[in-house]
């Protein structure tokens, strides 16, 4: 019989290459789509290489190499990058079960989907992302990785409505709870209790973002989304609310685009405290009303 050290170790083992696994595969979508944007750049003038060196078509002349190259080369792949990660992603978690000899389906809890779940997920995931942004704002959280803060603005900028809706708020999310809330939590699951589980999963979510800012609300984020998964029994319900969370984010910034949109103002002459009230209200009601029904299918809950 397996003593507890081996049982954690294993848990640690299988976290960090399913983790590696969505590095390798975001790599390979990196080099994929900036190859892409590159070579469509040369077919149509807009960059060439010359003397040695690359050169962006500006105005009337040839520019090197400069500020708008790298975020050109370096920003706005990165959401097709995500796309084009997505599949290869699943396909090694699938690998890393099957050798491991787990069922994808059973064991990431991807077998027990109910559509009205499903339905609140995105709401609950939708109303949160207001809430949560005012937080950052008014505690001046949002301001702890500036460099963060400037990559996302230039990538929301340059990047189409389409293909963030699609990277952001649809692969990202099934990724994302695929390996934290699927493979890592279902694994700490055999060993610990589930409030443990969720903890350190969210905190490993936290951590995988890479910045302070963005590990303190993803933590945040991953604790509820941990606990709805237990109270669920569904990773289907998470993928929802996390595609209900990052497409608000994306929903809302092009919303600020478009000053003559009718929505664009009133959300601009609504304080923001109040839009985050009306969003807390309704958040907190979804939930309330979530873990009743889950409770009611299920008597194990924290």
């Amino acid at each position: 019989m397996e003593n507890q050290g081996w049982k954690v170790s294993k848990i640690a083992f299988l976290s960090i290459i399913v983790m590696l696994s969505h590095f390798v595969a975001s790599l390979i979508g990196s080099v994929i789509s900036i190859l892409g944007y590159v070579f469509a750049d040369i077919s149509t003038g807009a960059l060439k290489v010359a003397n040695g060196g690359m050169f962006m078509y500006k105005g009337e002349t040839y520019d090197a190499m400069n500020l708008f190259t790298s975020t050109r080369y370096l920003i706005e792949p990165a959401v097709l990058a995500s796309i084009i990660a997505a599949p290869i992603t699943i396909a090694l978690i699938f690998a890393i079960c099957k050798v491991v000899k787990e069922k994808f389906f059973e064991f990431n809890a991807l077998n027990n989907a109910k559509p009205l779940d499903i339905g609140m997920g995105v709401i609950i995931g939708f109303v949160l992302n207001p809430v949560l942004s005012y937080i950052m704002a008014a505690t001046s959280l949002n301001q702890l990785s500036e460099t963060t803060n400037i990559l996302f603005e230039n990538m929301f900028e340059n990047t189409h409505f389409v293909v963030l809706l699609i990277g952001m708020a649809i692969c990202a999310p099934i990724v994302e709870e695929l390996m934290f809330r699927g493979v890592i939590q279902s694994s700490l699951n055999k060993v610990f209790k589930p409030s443990i589980a969720i903890i350190v999963q969210a905190v490993l979510f936290g951590a995988y973002h890479g910045n302070l800012q963005q590990f303190i609300y993803a933590t945040m984020i991953g604790i509820l989304f941990g606990i709805m998964r237990h109270w669920s029994k569904s990773l289907w319900t998470v993928i929802a609310a996390h595609v209900g969370f990052n497409a608000s984010a994306v929903i809302l910034v092009e919303i600020s685009k478009h000053e003559d949109w009718w929505i664009n103002k009133v959300l601009t002459n609504t304080p923001d405290i109040v839009i985050a009230a009306v969003s807390l209200v309704i958040f907190g009601i979804l939930l309330y009303f979530f873990e009743r029904r889950c409770r009611k299918n299920n008597k194990n809950l924290i």
